[in-house]
């Protein structure tokens, strides 16, 4: 698969460029001092604040950090289907050290005969048993039959031209956000809302996305229809619900992935229903320590109140594309830079 190269890099700090420290094509003041300073609490001004995170963005949004990241997993596809199925569930299981997510997000690929796609769709009751015995911590090889049969529907061909066989949306959204109709009275879509019928997962957000303008009602309904069919009550635990105000990090990691498009040769851009500026940040330790050290998050707690504070903070240095700062807080965490005030 041919991705952009990453710009050519010409800074040299102390810190020597490794794959989870690559070196970036600038410098600033503001960044030489978080060098110098790497244990401090930094609070700069909005301009200087500005010109901080585009130099971590551009420090960390590269090829060079994608190899020991989960979205090395899609990278190894070329095709829409597979590229959204390796992702997801790379992303399902993106907790703890990252070699270890990608070494074993391989793994089930390996499992999967290395084409997700055709298995999600074809494999028989029998071929399903080559799970047996894949496990990523919590998740074992239960949880991830449960996922692959919870994601067959969303790839079936027969159904509705809105929605992919067995996939039906709730009328009103659980967290209690307005939402459009998909179809008016008359069962027509509005010619605004008519796209390409598309079926597997971007099909599903961008359809949903095109019907209510607002991602936390797409991933409240995505919670609904992913568990409509019939499942063990344990597997639920690793899909996130953002009605019970969980920060969604692994969906919006996936989101980040599938939506974001630019020419770092990270993010994937397959889903154009869906603008950047609707995705919400992938909050985790790293992120959050470091938005809290920046004043981005003044919230101590981790969850979606925390999600929504920190992005609003973010869509300040770039409405269009605010997540687009989310390895640029990630690897400043991983790097130890910034670190939060403690009380």
């Amino acid at each position: 698969m041919t991705r952009p190269a990453a710009k050519t890099n010409a800074f040299s700090t102390e810190t020597k460029a490794t794959p989870d420290r690559p070196q970036c094509s600038r410098t600033s003041p503001a960044a030489t001092e978080m060098q110098k300073e790497s244990a401090a609490t930094c609070r700069p001004d909005n301009a200087e604040l500005h010109e901080l995170l585009e130099f971590l963005h551009d420090r960390y949004n590269c090829t060079a950090f994608v190899a020991n990241d989960p979205v090395a997993i899609p990278h190894d596809y070329t095709s829409r289907e597979d590229i959204e199925i390796s992702g997801f569930l790379a992303a399902t299981i993106a907790w703890g050290k990252r070699p270890m997510i990608v070494t074993n997000g391989r793994r089930l690929m390996e499992r999967m005969d290395r084409a997700p796609y055709d298995f999600v769709l074809n494999a028989s009751e029998r071929e399903l048993g080559a799970l047996a015995g894949f496990v990523h911590r919590t998740f074992n090889d239960g949880d991830c039959i449960d996922f692959i049969r919870a994601l067959r529907p969303f790839y079936a061909h027969s159904g509705s031209a809105h929605h992919p066989a067995g996939i039906s949306r709730p009328a009103l959204s659980p967290i209690g956000l307005p939402a459009e109709p998909v179809m008016d009275a008359a069962g027509v879509t509005p010619q605004s809302q008519r796209t390409e019928p598309r079926s597997g997962l971007g099909g599903f957000f961008e359809r949903e996305y095109a019907a209510c303008s607002d991602m936390r009602i797409v991933l409240s309904r995505f919670r609904t229809a992913f568990w409509q069919n019939e499942h063990r009550t344990r597997a639920e635990k690793h899909l996130a619900s953002i009605d019970r105000g969980a920060s969604c990090k692994r969906l919006n990691m996936f989101l980040r992935w599938m939506v974001r498009r630019d020419d770092r040769g990270v993010d994937f851009g397959l889903w154009p229903g869906i603008p950047a500026s609707a995705l919400y940040l992938p909050l985790d330790v790293h992120t959050s320590n470091v938005a809290r050290a920046l004043g981005l998050l003044a919230r101590k707690q981790n969850d979606w109140r925390a999600v929504e504070e920190v992005t609003a903070s973010l869509r300040r240095f770039d409405p269009a594309d605010p997540v687009k700062y989310d390895y640029a807080l990630f690897g400043a965490g991983m790097d130890g830079k910034l670190k939060p005030v403690k009380n």
